[in-house]
């Protein structure tokens, strides 16, 4: 079907939201609380769901039609859409902002600010992904392992025994402190950590839905004060690359491989702004991606002694209280299959976009091109057949199963699956078996816990927890959880 103007109209069935302020506030459902407002849409509707029938709303898309937004989940519809890489596109994630980037020169870092692969199709994606694919190979990821064992023994040696820490805090430090390490060098210490550090508060404003809601460039507000930063961030990158280029290839460090990256095919190479973008995009997604995980993971198995105590048997068995090398980690399954069941109940990238450059029918319906989509991670992986008793914590499940790449895509799946992602599952394996043998953490009761985020799932809270020698007494400090974390896992009360 189409209307006068010969677009095709979107046809996926949805709840009835004629008037801009009910769209203005579904999109904002959305972007507050991704979780809640899907599990009721899906609930009613099914697989496939509009945000409102007939279209008209705009939650993450940079484009400039945007007939309407369709969510959906399941192994087969996500193998759809992520799959068709030359026909599914996906956007900045600064979304709907992207489209200011020219309008003033105070909104020029918009050009690059979270743009990277996200904002690159076809064979200009691929090409960028050459050149940035020799940062990860396996053998240069191993040559980090040192820096993250003296990284985060140097995070976790300040910690006191019977005092209290705030874990998301901690864990974005010590994910902070690796990142700026691999990305900018040895060379530019405490700095790189101060710029890696200016980019989490940037990605911090921009997880604000008032920035996205209100993107008005005057003092006070989100969208003002993540525009300083994204500003100041760019001109220490611009600095940065100065002093790297005049220093020569001789560095071990992400962002000297860019410098000098060639492709093998055109013999091109990355311009600075290319540069500046894919450095924030690669520290953004990697200390992000960490930090959230190994909190949720953390907080989990807090609530789950017994899984704990087998974690730390397994741990001393193979350890015995060193940090891991690398042909260790290969001796860890149940440490692999903690974090792979953590990112399964709680995967802190919860949607993944993709929007069509053409009409194209998905699920049984004709989506418009520009339709913006929004695959659900996180209710494939919470689906009972797939996973039975889905919000039960239970790693001992991996031991039997083996989903497909669209069954479990915490990483996501196909083209433009994760860059880093075998560099994350690392650097995860390493901080938490050395913080497991060292401490036992006891979350403090009366925090309220619930989830935010739109493109990142994270705490709202800074989950105190108290910091205890190793003593295995893991039932201290269990039940009591308030909050809507025990939506997406079973904890005991």
């Amino acid at each position: 079907m189409a209307d006068m103007t010969g677009q095709a109209l979107l046809n996926v069935p949805g709840p009835q939201r004629t008037t801009f302020i009910q769209r203005t506030q579904a999109a904002y459902a959305i972007i507050r609380d991704s979780i809640g407002a899907q599990r009721e849409l899906f609930r009613k509707y099914g697989p496939i769901v509009s945000i409102a029938v007939g279209g008209g709303t705009r939650v993450l898309s940079s484009q400039d039609v945007c007939p309407g937004s369709v969510i959906l989940y399941g192994p087969e519809l996500l193998r759809q859409v992520r799959t068709q890489h030359n026909t599914f596109h996906q956007n900045p994630l600064t979304g709907a902002l992207h489209a200011q980037r020219a309008n003033t020169p105070r909104l020029a870092p918009l050009n690059t600010f979270f743009v990277s692969l996200w904002g690159l199709h076809e064979d200009e994606h691929r090409r960028h992904r050459r050149l940035m694919m020799p940062g990860f190979h396996a053998k240069r990821i191993n040559e980090y392992r040192d820096d993250m064992v003296a990284l985060a023994d140097e995070v976790m040696g300040r910690w006191k025994i019977g005092a209290p820490i705030n874990l998301t805090q901690e864990m974005k430090l010590i994910a902070v402190r690796i990142m700026s390490k691999t990305l900018f060098g040895e060379d530019v210490g405490g700095e790189g950590t101060r710029i890696g550090s200016v980019l989490e508060q940037a990605v911090s404003q921009l997880a604000n839905p008032v920035t996205m809601l209100l993107p008005h460039d005057v003092p006070g507000t989100a969208f003002h004060k993540m525009l300083n930063l994204i500003g100041e961030y760019e001109n220490d990158i611009r600095k940065l690359i100065v002093r790297r280029l005049a220093a020569g290839n001789d560095q071990s460090d992400v962002l000297s491989m860019l410098l000098y990256a060639r492709d093998a095919e055109t013999d091109s190479a990355l311009s600075d702004e290319e540069v500046i973008s894919h450095v924030g995009a690669l520290f953004a997604a990697g200390f992000e991606t960490a930090a959230n995980t190994m909190s949720w993971t953390l907080l989990i198995l807090s609530q789950h002694p017994q899984i704990a105590a087998d974690l730390m048997d397994e741990l001393d068995g193979v350890l015995h209280g060193d940090a891991p090398t690398i042909e260790q980690l290969q001796h860890l399954p149940l440490l692999e299959n903690v974090i792979k069941e953590s990112m399964r109940v709680i995967p802190v990238v919860p949607n993944v976009y993709r929007s069509p450059g053409e009409d194209i029918e998905v699920g049984g319906y004709l989506l418009p091109a520009g339709t913006e989509i929004i695959t659900s991670t996180y209710y494939t992986h919470h689906m009972p057949e797939l996973y039975p008793e889905p919000e039960r914590f239970n790693p001992q499940r991996w031991e039997s199963i083996n989903p497909s790449p669209f069954e479990f895509s915490p990483f996501s799946v196909g083209p433009r699956m994760c860059l880093g992602a075998t560099f994350a599952m690392m650097e995860m394996k390493i901080v938490l078996a050395m913080l497991i043998q060292r401490f036992r953490l006891e979350l403090l009761p009366g925090e309220l816990i619930n989830r935010r985020g739109f493109l990142v799932l994270m705490p709202t809270s800074d989950l105190p927890m108290l910091v205890n020698a190793q003593d295995r007494e893991f039932e201290r400090g269990v039940g009591g959880v308030v909050g809507n974390v025990r939506e997406m896992v079973d904890l005991v009360d």
